[in-house]
């Protein structure tokens, strides 16, 4: 009798103690995304997915770096073009745009102390896979005319090009978008999925058609049991990979 009272009264402090755990974790918003930065500066673009928003100014603040921002009245990195008889655009993600890193401290301006005599024009948009690199430089070309374009590649690109949802490739950045690709079709190179989705038009898109299953459920509301599932995983060096929106896009992909 007395083994028997000892258990229930450890089996009750354990449901109180997760009890309390679980509230404590949602209290404080534990798996909670808090003003992403690239989501901050950013807005959507049917043609594009996103870009950067015009005339933004703003203190960015993550766990590795706070940062002021500065968008020019097209939505760039740094003052307004200057429009010099030479120039150089820089093409490129966030390596190029300088996330996380002051403005006098990225590569355009740093080259712009170099080569006075030239206009260094930062084109870089956080995230951007080649292709939608190619339509910015297609759009901004109408009104500028480029002397020199230098391309930042990386090899993550070639995944980001294959990519229609960013998300699916990096959740972290809040980045809610869809975005442009390029695909084989008949032999010929054809861009589809333009124009992307609305951010709000998706979310209802894709949350209204697919039903949630009991693991995904688990995931979205219980933090301690995700926060136990990912303790364990770090314990044995498993990647854990918890995203409730994978499941809605991939389960509801546009195909052609």
């Amino acid at each position: 009798m007395k083994i028997f009272k000892g258990l229930l009264i450890s089996l009750v402090t354990v449901i109180l103690f997760l009890a309390v755990f679980e509230v404590t974790l949602h209290f404080i918003d534990y798996y909670e995304v808090s003003g992403p930065t690239r989501a901050n500066v950013s807005v959507y673009d049917p043609t594009l997915g996103w870009r950067l928003k015009p005339n933004y100014f703003g203190v960015e603040k993550t766990n590795e770096f706070e940062v002021t921002y500065k968008t020019n009245e097209l939505g760039f990195r740094g003052d307004d073009f200057v429009e010099k008889d030479k120039n150089i655009v820089f093409l490129g993600d966030s390596f190029t745009f300088g996330e996380g890193v002051e403005e006098d401290k990225i590569i355009s301006t740093l080259i712009q102390g170099k080569l006075p005599d030239y206009e260094i024009i930062n084109l870089g948009i956080p995230g951007y896979g080649t292709d939608q690199e190619f339509l910015l430089l297609q759009s901004f070309s109408i009104d500028h005319k480029p002397n020199i374009v230098i391309l930042n590649y990386l090899v993550e690109n070639i995944a980001r090009n294959e990519n229609q949802f960013r998300r699916l490739s990096n959740p972290s950045t809040g980045l809610d978008y869809e975005k442009p690709k390029f695909s084989l079709i008949n032999g010929k190179l054809a861009l589809i999925n333009v124009p992307t989705h609305e951010p709000k038009l998706l979310d209802e898109l894709l949350k209204n058609d697919y039903k949630l299953t009991n693991k995904d459920y688990i995931k979205k509301y219980c933090f301690s049991c995700v926060f136990f599932y990912q303790s364990l995983k770090s314990l044995i060096k498993q990647e854990s990979n918890f995203d409730i929106y994978r499941s809605y896009y991939e389960k509801n992909s546009f195909k052609i």
